[in-house]
């Protein structure tokens, strides 16, 4: 998504003299909260790390749900599907986010493998966040996502989300599952799924940026 703050920055500075020390040492253990959330690949809805356009910015938002900025992926085309993928096309950007408005589906045997979609913006723009919506009215649970982006076709030469692989640690919710990094620049964008706990196919409702 482009980037929008929904609340100020947690900002974590050297204490100084006269400052309030208890609310320094609680904002520092939010930071390595979020940190440590971060670097294990939890995504258990409780925080990940975004650092934002100013990398001295850090936000610590719900994992769950996007943050509210401009989905730049509205509308835009869908160029490309992993192999034996159904219904590759608008779908997966048409706004529709229900979960019984899956059409675009893959599968996967493994969490080692996974099934994609590629979007093309148009342009390049900016953006810091990537929703991927699978919830499918069940329970199922996601054991890997990826994320990686270009400015030529085919061409992904950043890799800008992909946690290690700690089981089925995402669950497909409504809100879908957002995917947070460091603001970058790219024109196409490729996300990558692994399967579900229920069974091998991979839902694709909905792509947000």
């Amino acid at each position: 998504l482009a980037q929008a703050h929904s609340e100020p920055p947690l900002r974590v500075l050297r204490a100084s003299v006269g400052e309030d020390r208890g609310a320094s040492v609680a904002a520092m253990a939010k930071f390595i909260a979020c940190l440590g959330a971060s670097w294990l690949g939890l995504g258990l809805g409780v925080y990940d790390t975004w650092h934002a356009v100013d990398v001295q910015s850090i936000i610590c938002p719900k994992a769950a749900a996007g943050s509210g900025g401009a989905n730049l992926a509205t509308g835009k085309q869908v160029i490309e599907c992993a192999f034996g993928m159904t219904q590759c096309g608008a779908s997966v950007t048409d706004g529709k986010k229900g979960c019984k408005d899956a059409l675009t589906m893959g599968s996967s045997y493994s969490c080692s493998f996974r099934s994609y979609v590629v979007i093309d913006l148009g342009e390049e723009m900016e953006f810091n966040e990537v929703v991927l919506y699978q919830h499918t009215c069940g329970t199922e649970s996601y054991c890997g996502h990826k994320v990686e982006v270009g400015n030529t076709p085919n061409v992904y030469d950043r890799t800008v989300y992909d946690p290690p692989l700690l089981g089925y640690n995402q669950p497909a919710v409504p809100e879908g599952t957002s995917m947070r990094f460091e603001a970058t620049s790219a024109r196409y964008i490729k996300v990558s799924s692994s399967r579900s706990d229920q069974s091998e196919r991979i839902y694709f409702v909905e792509v947000e940026v």
